[in-house]
């Protein structure tokens, strides 16, 4: 059930390109009944290994902003430490970290849900309508994906891409690549912490990856023949009811 859990995940990734960490944390809690934080840990580690090999495949196409991602990462990489913190905090004074997770999730998928359409509409407008913005901005908005992602695993592709997309005026491909490398090197010391914090299974963890190497190399030739303009945004109404269902 998780290879094939991993290997839907893949698919749908391969042919959005976004939405990996909001697919697959609401399956495992929705679907296989993992425990909130622990689905957190296991995608955040299977994301890490994802983006890495992404990202070294950008690197050699150089399709990468340095300056970005590390301004990201400046922002990121302390909002994820304060995320994973005050679930730790949480737990030391007795509540419980799994419903603090549950919800969040919930608010952060409606937030991906809109981020996804709200791409949609902008590669459709005139690419001047893009706006560059200043590092300020730029670190803030990464403290914000990586808050998001150090509690609930979801924002480091789907809000990112979004922000990128309507805040830069980056080509497509530019974009992608910075979002995957920086995904990486933000998901990898995160999904390290929860690790240590014990929200790991490794098992299902690896089980995942074997299904979803195949799903993403699968779901990627597929992606050359499957309208954009139609998967998305059933991306995003499937994210959009998954997170109301578990915020209620």
């Amino acid at each position: 059930m998780a290879m094939a859990l991993g290997f839907l995940t893949g698919i749908l990734v391969g042919l959005t390109g976004m939405g990996g960490g909001a697919l697959l944390g609401p399956a495992l809690i929705l679907g296989l009944g993992v425990p909130p934080v622990v689905a957190v840990g296991v995608d955040l580690v299977h994301s890490a290994v994802i983006k890495l090999v992404g990202g070294a495949i950008h690197l050699r196409r150089r399709t990468v902003d340095f300056r970005l991602v590390g301004l990201l990462l400046l922002g990121s990489l302390p909002g994820s430490l304060c995320g994973i913190a005050l679930l730790a905090a949480a737990r030391a004074r007795g509540a419980n970290p799994n419903a603090i997770v549950t919800k969040v999730l919930g608010v952060a998928l409606v937030a991906a849900s809109l981020a996804i359409l709200l791409r949609v509409w902008v590669r459709g407008a005139p690419r001047a309508a893009a706006v560059d913005l200043g590092r300020q901005w730029v670190v803030a908005a990464g403290f914000v994906v990586g808050l998001l992602v150090g509690i609930s695993s979801v924002g480091s592709g789907s809000l990112l891409v979004a922000f990128l997309t309507v805040a830069t005026s980056l080509p497509g491909a530019r974009i992608v690549g910075t979002d995957v490398l920086h995904g990486a090197l933000l998901t990898a010391p995160a999904g390290a912490l929860h690790a240590w914090l014990g929200h790991l299974d490794p098992r299902l963890t690896l089980t995942l990856l074997a299904g979803s190497v195949p799903g993403i190399l699968l779901g990627t030739r597929l992606s050359m023949w499957s309208p954009e303009w139609l998967l998305r945004p059933v991306l995003a109404a499937a994210l959009m009811t998954t997170g109301l269902r578990l915020i209620r």
